[in-house]
C-alpha cells in the first residue's frame, strides 16, 4: 500500500513538473511574440516617420525663394517641441504641414543669417569658393570683406580672388581682383611650401587679426564670389545695413499619428518622430551671359 502511494506521489510530481515546464515555455514564447510584435510596430513607425519627414523637406525644397520668405513667418520651430507637435500652431498654420494619412510632417523655415544682422561669418577651405548673395544690397555702398588665413599645419598665409557680378540694363558685368593679406599681420608672412604667390593688391585695412578690403556695389548687384588661395580662410563680411538672405534652413519633423495602423499605439515613443534638416541657397541663377563676361577681356558682355 505504501509502495502504491509512493508511486502515485512520484507520478503526480512528474505531472506537475511537466505542466510547469509547459507554462514556462508558453510564457517565453508569448514574451517573444509580444517583443517581436512591438519591434515590428517600432520599425514600421520609424520608416513611416522618416518617410513623411523626407517628403516634407522635399516639398519645401521645391518651393521658390519668394515662397520660403513668406512661409518662414508662420512655419517656425514652435510647431514642435521635445514632447511632440504643438497642435495649436499646426491648426493655425496648415501651410506648414504635409499630411500622408497615417503620418504627417511639420516643416519649419529659417532664413540665414538671422534678420537684422549686418555681418556674415563663414569659413572656406583652401582653393575653394564661397558665394555671397548681393541681390538686396544697395548700389553705391561698400561690402567690407575681412578675412584671415587658416592653416594648423604651417604658415597661414593666403590670398583672395574676388569676383563681383552685376548687371547694368542689358550689360552683364564682372569685376575681379586679387587681394594680398596685410603684411603687418602676424599670420601674413611667407607663402606655404609649394605655393607661389602672384602679384595682387595688398589690403589697406585690418580688423583685429583680419585683413580687410572693400567691394563697391555698383549697378544691380548679383553675387560676390570669393576664392581662397594658398590656405583656407575665415571670413567676416559686413554689409551697409542688413545682410542679404543667403539661404534657408528647412527642418521637417515627421510623426506617426496616434491610432495609425502598425505603430500608432506607440505615438508617445521617440520611434514615431524623425527629423530631416536641409538647406536651400538664395543665390541667383547668373545664367550663361555671365559666363561670356567671365571669358571676355573687358569683363563685360552686352546681351542683344
Amino acid at each position: 500500500m505504501n509502495k502504491l502511494n509512493q508511486q502515485a506521489g512520484q507520478t503526480l510530481l512528474i505531472i506537475i513538473f511537466a505542466i510547469t515546464l509547459g507554462l514556462v515555455a508558453l510564457v517565453g514564447v508569448s514574451t517573444r511574440i509580444v517583443t517581436s510584435t512591438r519591434r515590428v510596430f517600432i520599425d514600421n513607425a520609424y520608416y513611416k516617420a522618416q518617410a513623411v519627414a523626407e517628403a516634407g523637406a522635399e516639398k519645401f525644397l521645391l518651393k521658390s525663394n519668394a515662397d520660403l520668405a513668406t512661409l518662414k513667418v508662420g512655419c517656425t520651430t514652435s510647431l514642435y517641441t521635445g514632447d511632440g507637435f504643438n497642435t495649436t500652431e499646426l491648426t493655425a498654420h496648415p501651410e506648414c504641414v504635409v499630411d500622408l494619412g497615417e503620418s504627417r510632417a511639420a516643416v519649419a523655415v529659417e532664413a540665414y543669417p538671422s534678420a537684422g544682422i549686418n555681418t556674415y561669418e563663414v569659413n572656406s577651405p583652401a582653393n575653394s569658393t564661397i558665394l555671397i548673395n548681393l541681390l538686396n544690397a544697395t548700389s553705391g555702398n561698400d561690402v567690407r570683406v575681412c578675412w584671415q588665413g587658416v592653416n594648423s599645419l604651417g604658415p597661414a598665409y593666403a590670398e583672395i580672388l574676388s569676383f563681383y557680378y552685376s548687371k547694368d540694363g542689358s550689360d552683364y558685368l564682372l569685376t575681379q581682383q586679387k587681394h594680398e593679406c596685410k603684411g603687418s599681420l602676424s599670420w601674413c608672412g611667407s607663402p606655404p611650401a609649394g605655393y607661389s604667390a602672384n602679384d595682387g593688391i595688398e589690403d589697406a585695412n585690418v580688423d583685429g587679426d583680419y585683413s580687410c578690403f572693400d567691394v563697391r556695389i555698383t549697378d544691380t548687384p548679383q553675387i560676390l564670389n570669393l576664392m581662397s588661395l594658398g590656405n583656407g580662410s575665415s571670413y567676416k563680411i559686413t554689409f551697409t545695413g542688413a545682410v542679404s538672405s543667403q539661404g534657408y534652413k528647412i527642418t521637417s519633423v515627421g510623426e506617426v499619428k496616434s491610432g495609425a495602423t502598425g505603430g500608432g499605439s506607440l505615438a508617445g515613443s521617440t520611434a514615431t518622430r524623425k527629423k530631416v534638416v536641409v538647406e536651400k541657397s538664395s543665390m541667383p541663377n547668373l545664367g550663361s551671359w555671365f559666363n561670356f563676361a567671365v571669358a571676355s577681356e573687358s569683363g563685360k558682355i552686352v546681351a542683344e
